[in-house]
């Protein structure tokens, strides 16, 4: 499962208009974060401030088994959390993503929000949560042509068997025919 095209543009609107003028930067930057990188909840909330390098365009993520890797942001992310930045909490407590009180943001925020805007925005997948925003970034790879060993190391996957559950069977079957 993921979101077409017409319903990431369709969450995205639905943040702008909905969300809480105090949020309103944060939660678009997230879900503009996630469709774009594939990030996985975890890397999202442990993601620190000092690990994100808005004039290169990249930012240094700590993927499952401590493994850093560096993820490039394209103009769209970047402007997204220029404009976070600008309305971020003062507060020095190290990660990017922050509460409106300064407090970190935790896995079951991020779940509630993602939940919230896709409920708003009349979206139901069966999943709500920000996993399918996962799939959604590595569909769109695999629609525009990637290869699946470059979108099994952009996902952050050991294998190719974990990559492939984010296509149908068919998909999958026919990738293997042509030889990847």
């Amino acid at each position: 499962m993921y979101l077409t095209d017409e319903e990431s543009i369709h969450l995205l609107t639905t943040i702008a208009q909905e969300a809480r003028p105090q949020v309103r930067e944060r939660d678009l930057a997230i879900v503009i974060l996630f469709l774009h990188t594939g990030l996985r909840v975890s890397e999202l909330t442990k993601l620190e401030l000092a690990n994100v390098d808005l004039e290169r365009g990249q930012i240094k993520i700590t993927r499952k088994g401590n493994k850093e890797q560096y993820l490039h942001l394209n103009g769209e992310t970047v402007r997204a959390l220029v404009s976070y930045l600008a309305n971020r909490p003062q507060v020095q407590n190290g990660r990017f993503f922050v509460r409106t009180n300064g407090d970190n943001l935790d896995r079951g925020s991020v779940y509630d929000l993602v939940r919230r805007y896709m409920k708003l925005a009349g979206i139901n997948k069966g999943k709500h949560g920000p996993h399918i925003l996962r799939h959604t970034f590595c569909t769109r790879l695999h629609q525009k042509g990637v290869g699946p060993f470059t979108i099994k190391d952009l996902a952050g996957h050991k294998s190719l068997l974990s990559w492939h559950g984010f296509l149908s069977g068919k998909q999958f079957r026919n990738r293997i025919g042509r030889g990847f």
